[in-house]
């Protein structure tokens, strides 16, 4: 992890990774859950999903974790709330002028 991360990423979430969708049953599969360490914001904002669907969004989260992608299921462990928030879109933070590699916007 590194400094800047290391300072400000002091929560955590758990992400379910997207696997697939039944084409006859439309059942979800997602992957076995993992951890990221993350902050977070509650702030709706009109957004763009990595679809191209608009959307406006709930959750705000950055963390250096490049794993989650659109369609994946997070849950923030500060967040009183037990739904899974589906993730609408993932985008990479330029860091380099921290001499970093880049950081990630998670958006629900």
């Amino acid at each position: 992890m590194s400094l800047t991360a290391n300072w400000c990423y002091t929560n955590t979430a758990i992400v379910r990774p997207w696997l697939r969708q039944d084409s006859y049953t439309n059942e979800v599969e997602y992957g076995e859950p993992y951890t990221i360490a993350c902050t977070w914001r509650a702030e709706s904002k009109e957004m763009a999903a990595a679809d191209g669907t608009e959307f406006v969004s709930t959750y705000l989260i950055w963390s250096e974790d490049p794993r989650p992608k659109h369609l994946d299921l997070i849950k923030l462990n500060t967040v009183t709330e037990t739904d899974w928030q589906e993730i609408r879109s993932h985008q990479e933070d330029d860091m380099s002028f921290f001499g970093e590699l880049p950081d990630y916007v998670t958006v629900t």
